[in-house]
């Protein structure tokens, strides 16, 4: 996906101070990370994703997905064995779920053989259990010329990356195609034909980057109220989410090249108690689900992953501000980092 979706390190050597390297589940640890290889796991996975309204197809795609992995990710074997053999690890707060190697967790994980380009992205995977709904956008295209779709280019100058905001124009660039891995890596690992309208018209609405037509400052006023107009942009695209399988989304904001666009995107499902969160981030990175207790703890997490970017002063993310979303609702704003 986006620039952010990649590798990562894991947090300051500092975290490492706390004592959690047998990682066995207690009933009350609020944090409980799964790489989905145990059957019941998976199944309880499902059973909640067809719950929340996903559709067979979608289902039997990210089960492929599920089954792929389990192929080659294994646990390391000096990792001291949790109850029953669950691929269940236990955590009291964020910081250490992500000082675990997050998103990759290469204190917990290792591939027997390397993910290769066909892997895919935290966009391909959100949008596949999508694919027949809850959430769809059917307006993508109604009125273009007002939604200030932009794209993206990565350039490189000196030893430091930076993005150019240029023109995204009908028909093609304005594809949703465009904002997702390649249609054959796609199919070869969901097993599944094609994508669906749905996944397409979504990828447009909810990954591209848009334009700011105005001046908003490095505030959380001002920050929120541009969140305002993204919601506005999106009900021009028909977007209509779902409180059964909410959308949880990793804005970047560049106030001086002006457009928005977004990192990162993962799924999150209600249980009877807390939340059950789903995401893949980055192409070499395994599938995880992580049961939050609150929500907090996941804008908490959410938040950290942008702590590589603001101190790398090569990253062309080194300058944005952030804005963590649930569905329509905004839940963090993280300032730009000011020059020092």
């Amino acid at each position: 996906m986006g620039f952010g979706c990649r590798n990562r390190l894991g947090l300051c050597v500092l975290l490492l101070q706390w004592s959690f390297l047998s990682c066995v589940v207690h009933a009350e640890s609020p944090i409980r990370l799964s790489f989905l290889n145990q059957p019941d796991m998976v199944q309880d996975t499902l059973e909640h994703l067809k719950a929340a309204g996903c559709g067979d197809i979608a289902l039997k795609g990210f089960h492929n997905l599920i089954k792929r992995q389990q192929l080659r990710l294994q646990i390391h074997p000096d990792v001291e064995a949790r109850p029953d053999g669950a691929d269940v690890f236990a955590f009291d707060v964020p910081a250490q779920l992500y000082a675990k190697g997050a998103p990759g967790y290469s204190d917990l994980v290792h591939w027997q053989t390397r993910p290769n380009h066909h892997a895919l992205t935290c966009f391909d995977q959100a949008l596949l259990l999508l694919r027949e709904g809850p959430v769809f956008a059917d307006q993508t295209m109604e009125h273009f010329a007002t939604k200030h779709f932009r794209r993206l280019e990565l350039f490189s100058k000196g030893g430091v990356k930076y993005f150019k905001s240029l023109t995204l124009e009908l028909p093609g660039m304005a594809s949703g195609e465009n904002f997702l891995s390649p249609h054959a890596n796609y199919s070869m690992m969901t097993g599944l034909e094609s994508r669906s309208t749905y996944e397409l018209n979504l990828a447009l609405s909810l990954r591209v980057t848009r334009a700011i037509p105005a001046h908003y400052a490095n505030t959380e006023m001002s920050l929120t109220q541009l969140f305002e107009r993204k919601k506005e942009w999106w009900k021009r695209d028909g977007l209509v989410f779902s409180e059964k399988l909410k959308v949880v989304l990793c804005h970047f904001v560049d106030l001086r090249g002006k457009y928005i666009g977004v990192d990162h995107i993962g799924l999150l499902v209600p249980k009877e108690s807390g939340w059950i969160y789903l995401e893949k981030n980055g192409t070499m990175n395994p599938i995880v689900r992580i049961d939050f207790d609150q929500l907090d703890h996941l804008v908490d997490f959410m938040a950290l992953m942008f702590e590589e970017d603001r101190k790398d002063p090569r990253s062309p993310l080194h300058s944005a501000a952030f804005i963590i979303s649930i569905n329509d609702q905004l839940h963090r704003v993280i300032l730009r980092k000011r020059p020092t």
